[in-house]
């Protein structure tokens, strides 16, 4: 083999002949090298002496942001946006449940409305001074609860009766309670006095009463809860309104200011 060595007092490189170089001849300078750049390549201070290049540093990295802002802000935001995920699921869950619960109840006790209708109702007093309208009014109206396994209680019970939009009177009844496929009649008083009219409901109501006839409609409102043995509801407003409620002078005999109760129109909840 042959091994080159940089010579330090010449500055030539030298070819040393090592074993197995035919005829033990020594090398001669090589012509044309002259000395080597300074600095390059690196010196060594002994020829075993292995030579490493220069230490290599890095350039400083550039400043990193805030760190304690950007995740100060970060987790201010998750914390927002879980509060409202949780809040959001706990909703939707109370809501399937109950949606649930409603269903299995609909599917166990299949709950109806009470039937609703008017079967008396006679009118007394009826006055006209000017605009304003007195009259006397004894309603009565029946509850049929169909339901076989959930009995009704009622509360918070009013009454009204309206001509052509106009109310001529308002009441309370009193609450009362239904048992299971029973028929309930709800006797109501109403009294109108010195009611004021517009001039067009007025006049409506003086022509049709003298003419011997009046169409009234009667509205109900009622406070429901459905009961079991097991099983309450929270309660309900049920509204019906009986419409088309026809009022008869003719048929009242020698007492023509008295009037009953000809035919009553559907009621509806």
């Amino acid at each position: 083999f042959r091994l080159f060595f940089l010579s330090k007092k010449e500055g030539d490189i030298q070819l040393l002949a090592g074993k197995g170089l035919p005829g033990g001849r020594r090398s001669r300078k090589m012509a044309g090298y002259g000395m080597p750049a300074a600095g390059y390549p690196p010196q060594c201070s002994h020829p075993s002496a292995a030579c490493s290049p220069p230490p290599y540093y890095p350039p400083y990295p550039p400043p990193q942001p805030d760190q304690t802002y950007y995740y100060g802000a970060a987790a201010g935001g998750n914390r927002h946006r879980t509060f409202f995920q949780c809040l959001i699921l706990c909703a939707t869950t109370i809501f399937v449940v109950l949606s649930i619960i409603s269903f299995i109840f609909w599917i166990v006790f299949r709950p109806q409305l009470p039937d609703f209708s008017v079967t008396d109702v006679t009118v007394s007093g009826f006055n006209f001074s000017g605009n304003e309208l007195s009259a006397n009014w004894d309603v009565n109206v029946t509850a049929f609860n169909g339901n076989k396994k959930l009995r009704v209680n009622y509360d918070f019970n009013k009454a009204a009766i309206y001509y052509e939009g106009e109310v001529l009177a308002v009441t309370s009844l009193p609450p009362f309670y239904q048992d299971t496929q029973t028929t309930t009649t709800i006797p109501v008083h109403l009294a109108t006095a010195s009611t004021f009219l517009s001039d067009f409901t007025s006049n409506q109501l003086k022509s049709s009463r003298s003419n011997g006839e009046a169409s009234f409609d009667i509205q109900l409102r009622f406070g429901l809860q459905f009961k079991s043995r097991k099983w309450t509801t929270r309660w309900r407003t049920l509204r019906i309104l009986c419409e088309n409620v026809e009022i008869d002078w003719t048929t009242s005999g020698s007492n023509p200011a008295v009037g009953r109760l000809k035919s009553a129109g559907r009621c509806l909840a």
